[in-house]
């Protein structure tokens, strides 16, 4: 699966790029098992060397770019039960810091739209996008409140919440490219959540990290 980006700009607003298909592994090959604890980092090693050479061949496009968006799952995709949780990492540990290195290097904010924070107990972790600014700090993070539990008669069952503990907190962050709202992916089936970013917070843009796709709400 090939590697794309996305960008989005409104006049004088600067760039906001996604990436999209973020399944790339073993030079550009699709791991046919998905993500182990051994791909973490040829998985970051991976979407450095697309950004770089995207960002080789689009000099006036990335010259304005003053946000970068990852999707949820950005830095690992389990295929087995438990294994999220396993390689499930605080916030300031070894996988986040990666990516704190690239926005400082690069100069850009990121948004990693969902990483596997490491949870309460053993048996759980937060689904935690977190937003990183161009200094290379952590600027805030919001843990998934609405977890995926979905059970399809004659199909898939799936349960988040198995592993998954939410959160608690509506989180909001000034940027370069305005107020941001932070939710993951399921999120935007529950517009209570975005009425009070939009009403009570003040948020311009609502970011919601999705597997495959990290873009505005409005877009998904």
């Amino acid at each position: 699966m090939a590697l794309s980006l996305r960008a989005k700009s409104h006049s004088s607003i600067p760039f906001v790029l996604s990436f999209q298909g973020l399944q790339v592994l073993h030079g550009g090959e699709l791991d046919p098992c998905g993500s182990r604890s051994d791909d973490l980092h040829q998985r970051y090693r991976s979407q450095l060397q697309h950004l770089l050479s995207s960002r080789q061949g689009s000099i006036n496009c990335w010259c304005k770019v003053a946000l970068l968006c990852f999707p949820e799952a950005f830095a690992f995709v389990s295929y087995r039960d438990g294994e999220s949780v396993e390689i499930a990492e605080p916030i300031d540990g070894p996988i986040v810091q990666r990516y704190c290195s690239l926005a400082r290097e690069s100069n850009i904010w990121l948004s990693l739209g969902g990483f596997q924070e490491k949870g309460p107990d053993d048996k759980h972790l937060h689904n935690t996008h977190v937003l990183v600014d161009d200094t290379g700090s952590i600027k805030n993070f919001y843990r998934k409140i609405h977890l995926f539990d979905v059970d399809v008669p004659g199909n898939m069952v799936y349960r988040e919440s198995n592993f998954t503990t939410p959160g608690d907190d509506i989180v909001v962050e000034d940027s370069p490219v305005g107020r941001l709202g932070l939710t993951v992916c399921y999120d935007i089936r529950f517009p209570e959540l975005y009425q009070l970013l939009r009403f009570q917070h003040n948020a311009q843009s609502d970011w919601g990290g999705t597997l495959g796709n990290s873009s505005a709400c409005s877009g998904n």
